[in-house]
C-alpha cells in the first residue's frame, strides 16, 4: 500500500510539473536558428516535376560560374536562369492570333472613313444575305 502510495505521488508530481515550452515556428523543423537560406523554395517543390516533363517543356538551362582569381576551384558567384516556354501558347495560340491579326490588318484595309463606301458594303452584305437566304 505504501508502495503504490509512493507511485501515485510520484505520478502527481510528474504531471503537476510544469513542462518548458519552446517557441518554435512549425516550418522551422525543430530548429531554432532558421535563415533565409534554409527554406524550401517554389524551385525546390516543382523541381520533380520539372524533371518528368523536360521531354515536353523544354526548358533552357543557363549556369554562370565565377571563380576567385586565387583558384578556380574555389567559386566566387553562382548564377542560375531556368525559362521554360508555353509550348501551347506557341504551337496553338500564335498561330491564332496571327490569324486574327491578319484579319484585323484586312478589316483596317477597308475602313477609309468613306461614308459611301460603308453604305456600298452594307448594300453589298445585305444582297448577299437575301441570295443566301432564299
Amino acid at each position: 500500500l505504501v508502495a503504490g502510495a509512493a507511485g501515485a505521488l510520484a505520478l502527481v508530481g510528474r504531471a503537476r510539473r510544469r513542462r518548458t515550452v519552446r517557441d518554435i515556428a512549425p516550418w522551422g523543423c525543430g530548429r531554432t536558428v532558421q535563415t533565409p537560406r534554409m527554406e524550401y523554395t517554389a524551385t525546390s517543390f516543382a523541381e520533380p516535376l520539372q524533371r518528368v516533363f523536360d521531354d515536353v517543356l523544354h526548358p533552357e538551362i543557363d549556369i554562370e560560374i565565377g571563380h576567385h582569381s586565387e583558384s578556380r576551384h574555389y567559386e566566387k558567384s553562382v548564377s542560375y536562369r531556368i525559362e521554360t516556354t508555353d509550348q501551347f501558347e506557341r504551337r496553338l495560340y500564335d498561330p491564332i492570333v496571327r490569324g486574327a491579326r491578319r484579319w484585323g490588318d484586312l478589316a483596317r484595309s477597308l475602313h477609309n472613313g468613306s461614308v459611301h463606301r460603308y453604305l456600298a458594303y452594307a448594300l453589298a452584305v445585305t444582297l448577299l444575305v437575301m441570295m443566301v437566304s432564299a
